[in-house]
């Protein structure tokens, strides 16, 4: 019975602990995973970087976007607040936000270089950490 208790311990340090390794550190989006595609993210220009205070800011390839997050355990959400407004002809920012704003869960693996995004379509976005 005690060896439970200390491995459950053990579990729930883990998994609390697990949120915070994805705080202030710039994540770069690599690869988009759908039911039915495979997108690969050729250049850097789509990030997210999740403050400690619960912001975030996504960066496209035309638009910055501000909001708020919540990381509890391995459950993750995100609200766009506002973002900027440029007009940017065959941006792929609207699919980017899209995906990103149907977070649901989140897996730090790679001793904390790579996050996944579970989507709640059932979907993966993968980052890189560049810090």
């Amino acid at each position: 019975m005690k060896k439970l208790v200390i491995i459950m311990a053990v579990l729930m340090s883990y998994q609390i602990s697990t949120a915070q390794l994805i705080k202030n550190k710039t994540w770069t989006c690599k690869e988009i995973i759908t039911l039915s595609d495979t997108i690969r993210m050729t250049d850097d220009k789509f990030s997210v970087f999740f403050y400690a205070d619960g912001n975030a800011i996504c960066r496209t390839d035309c638009n910055d976007f501000f909001g708020t997050y919540t990381a509890d355990k391995d459950k993750l959400s995100y609200v766009k607040e506002s973002g900027t407004k440029m007009f940017c002809p065959d941006s792929f920012e609207s699919e980017f936000m899209d995906f990103f704003s149907g977070a649901k869960s989140f897996i730090v693996a790679d001793g904390g270089k790579t996050l996944t995004i579970c989507l709640k379509n059932q979907g993966k976005m993968i980052f890189k950490c560049q810090k």
